[in-house]
């Protein structure tokens, strides 16, 4: 496969995978791009690259650098501000994960809770408390598992879980 065909490939599969996880599609090729770039892009570079607009790219950028996918520019000699991104991955999956978990796994921890004080002695109101009780404990265990996970070293991961 040619560079520029495996360049396309991956910056079109890095914004369906986005997609996949409730992100827009245009913010996951541009973080793919800017993960494949070895000096990083310039708002312009990106703009031409994947035929977005300039207020679209930079806003995506913003919600990047909000997740800290990507480091504050810097910029070159011409004073163009230059994005990067993150490239070690485990940082990224703490990141993600830490992001995720905010969006999506705490408030449902926080729903759960509330509807722990459902009143009623009837059968609904016995069986949405105890099914949120279920849903609790099992993710109050996933969201500790999570934080042990994110909490370990690079290294000691890579060495418990992938040899």
């Amino acid at each position: 496969m040619r560079y520029a065909e495996a360049k396309d490939q991956f910056i079109s599969s890095w914004g369906e995978l986005a997609s996949d996880w409730g992100m827009c599609n245009s913010l996951g090729q541009i973080h793919g791009a800017l993960l494949i770039s070895p000096d990083g892009l310039s708002v312009d570079q990106l703009s031409q690259e994947l035929r977005l607009s300039s207020t679209s790219i930079k806003s995506h950028l913003k919600t990047l650098l909000e997740w800290s996918l990507i480091s504050q520019p810097h910029c070159d000699q011409n004073k163009v501000k230059i994005y990067q991104a993150e490239k070690n991955v485990w940082k990224v999956f703490q990141l993600v994960v830490k992001h995720r978990k905010k969006k999506e796994l705490e408030p449902l921890l926080e729903l759960l809770r509330d509807i722990q004080d459902t009143e009623g002695q009837n059968q609904e109101s016995k069986e949405i408390r105890k099914i949120s009780q279920d849903w609790l404990h099992f993710s109050s265990k996933a969201d500790r598992a999570l934080d042990k996970i994110c909490a370990l070293n690079q290294s000691l991961v890579a060495r418990t879980l992938f040899h």
